[in-house]
């Protein structure tokens, strides 16, 4: 069976609303129906590529795990063969969210395919700050070696925080890439990107970083690198991105960022019942303002 097939079925398993369910009965049931299999012969084909399908399906969690979002589902931890939804495993409140923000997340992340990179570049504002980055700016000659925007992080206005965080501050610095075909970010452009970083680390020439401002330049506060993407990293590229320290969020990532009700009762269209390709790009035009 195709890895490619596979992926598709793992797909599949991602909308199942059930508290819990069996691998093996899910897998006839979607093979049967997609290859005019009967349920013996889907069953064999199981049978034949059932520790296929697990490593696909731990691949697929370790990987939401790995990015810090939610992911569909678990393994049951006594059965191999039971996979748990994982909305039904917390209270009501988290269960309505987990739901609510997978719902959503996967809407946002069909729509960041079909903007323009100029687009998606104003909507990393938007992503920045609901991850409580500040003061951000966005650059605007090339000269600045891939770097798209920068601004600041701090903990001081989280309340909750012990005291010592207050003093917690960074100097962020980013990129922005957007692919229209879902193609995964090239290894090299980042490998370029941290060259970047590791020189702004170093100097307090302005000369170079044009538009980065005298303060952010001069600053004493570390510095810590961002990449975004629409799209995914391939393994060379989270390489590169972890020798380099660079942060690296994907479009699953951000979507997830995105899914909130502020944003959703922006984008929603009630005749579709939908989000809007076209509110959210009024919302990127309200962003450059």
């Amino acid at each position: 069976m195709k890895i490619s097939d596979i992926k598709k079925f793992v797909e599949y398993l991602k909308v199942i609303n059930k508290n819990r369910f069996y691998l093996s009965e899910e897998f006839i049931k979607w093979n049967s129906s997609n290859f005019k299999m009967s349920e013996n012969e889907s069953a064999e084909v199981y049978e034949i590529n059932a520790n296929k399908i697990s490593r696909q399906i731990k691949s697929y969690i370790e990987s939401c795990e790995s990015k810090h979002i939610f992911s569909e589902f678990k393994f049951d931890e006594f059965d191999a063969d039971v996979l748990i939804n994982t909305k039904f495993l917390e209270g009501k409140d988290q269960k309505d969210n987990i739901e609510y923000k997978l719902e959503w997340r996967n809407k946002f992340y069909e729509l960041l395919k079909q903007i323009d990179w100029r687009e998606f570049e104003l909507l990393g504002q938007l992503i920045l700050t609901e991850n409580h980055i500040e003061n951000i700016q966005i650059t605007k000659s090339q000269k600045d070696q891939g770097i798209d925007f920068y601004g600041y992080f701090s903990l001081k206005n989280i309340k909750s925080l012990p005291r010592f965080y207050n003093y917690f501050k960074f100097r962020i610095i980013g990129q922005v890439k957007h692919s229209e075909k879902n193609k995964g970010v090239d290894h090299q452009k980042v490998a370029s990107f941290g060259t970047e970083i590791n020189k702004l680390r170093k100097t307090t020439d302005k000369s170079y970083f044009v538009n980065l401002d005298d303060d952010f330049i001069n600053s004493k506060w570390p510095i810590l690198g961002i990449f975004i993407t629409n799209s995914y990293y391939p393994i060379k590229a989270k390489d590169f991105a972890n020798e380099y320290g660079i942060i690296y969020w994907d479009g699953e990532q951000i979507s997830q960022d995105l899914a909130t009700k502020k944003n959703i009762d922006k984008l929603f269209d009630d005749i579709s019942q939908d989000l809007s390709l076209e509110k959210l790009k009024e919302l990127i035009k309200e962003i450059s303002k």
